[in-house]
């Protein structure tokens, strides 16, 4: 089965018709393409073969209730709606503990954890010894020590994707997260002209000291100078201290687009006719080039 990273709910509010196509980039290869919601925002998940605690918190709290919440939100009045917030909000917290667990895996516990294996490993033993007993096969390579510590990492991964670590940890962080968010009230802004578009680490928290975004980059909940997520093309909600509608200019927009795309972890999605899949793309390759010619 397949792991959400992005709510098919809320992906189908860049559709132009119930269950239409939407657009998306892959920022590595910079290729597009238009396909159905199902095709995007996922992680296959060979191990899962029934719904599990994850998927059954993506469907009972958030996904089954979002409908409400847009009706309430396209008609002005998801504000007076205190049942439309709150799912509202925990669809932010569910967003904000995927991303979380991501982060706090790939970045963090999995590569102290391989450096702590290895560093005990060969204290004993040579990295071709090691090497040996883990594969049956005798290598001879120059960097035999970076060898060790891919399979190390190959390795360890897999045993927390067996144990369901991810998971279980998700399921303790999304608990956390709607404790944080309950106090909090939620600022909409709206933008009838230019389209807001949404990552696949679509809740975005954003220090402006630091100039890092998202939780992918480090930015913790207690750091972010503002935390906010994309509804759909035309609307934006942020954490605030009191309940406020705004008005997004382009320059707005831009500015929420950008940070959805520093935030992502490997795609963007966008209405399949709207041009913005063009506008990343190149912005990207500029940069990059301009990095290029820097170096």
């Amino acid at each position: 089965m397949v792991q959400h990273l992005v709510s098919r709910v809320v992906l189908r509010q860049w559709a132009n018709w119930k269950n239409g196509p939407i657009g998306g980039l892959d920022m590595r290869s910079l290729e597009q393409r238009t396909d159905q919601v199902e095709k995007f925002a996922g992680l296959d998940d060979p191990g899962l073969n029934a719904p599990d605690a994850t998927e059954k918190i993506w469907s009972d709290e958030v996904e089954v209730r979002l409908p409400h919440a847009f009706a309430r939100l396209k008609a002005g009045e998801l504000l007076s709606d205190r049942a439309a917030m709150t799912t509202v909000k925990n669809c932010i917290a569910l967003h904000w503990a995927r991303g979380f667990v991501l982060t706090e895996l790939t970045q963090q516990i999995i590569p102290l954890k391989v450096e702590e294996i290895t560093a005990s490993l060969t204290e004993q033993f040579s990295p071709q010894q090691i090497m040996s007993a883990l594969t049956g096969v005798s290598l001879v390579s120059p960097d035999m020590s970076a060898l060790l510590k891919q399979r190390i990492s190959a390795d360890f991964t897999k045993k927390l994707e067996n144990e369901r670590f991810m998971d279980e940890q998700f399921v303790v962080q999304y608990v956390k997260c709607k404790e944080l968010i309950s106090s909090h009230s939620l600022e909409i802004w709206h933008s009838n002209t230019d389209d807001f578009l949404i990552g696949d680490a679509p809740v975005v928290s954003y220090n402006k000291e630091d100039d890092k975004v998202g939780v992918l980059s480090g930015v913790s909940w207690d750091k972010a100078d503002a935390i906010f997520m994309p509804l759909g093309p035309h609307h934006v909600v942020a954490l605030a201290k009191t309940n406020t509608e705004r008005e997004a200019s382009p320059a707005n927009v831009e500015q929420f687009n950008a940070m959805q795309v520093r935030g992502a972890l490997r795609e963007v999605f966008f209405r399949p006719d709207g041009g913005l899949g063009d506008i990343i793309a190149n912005a990207i390759k500029k940069n990059e080039a301009k990095a290029n010619y820097i170096s």
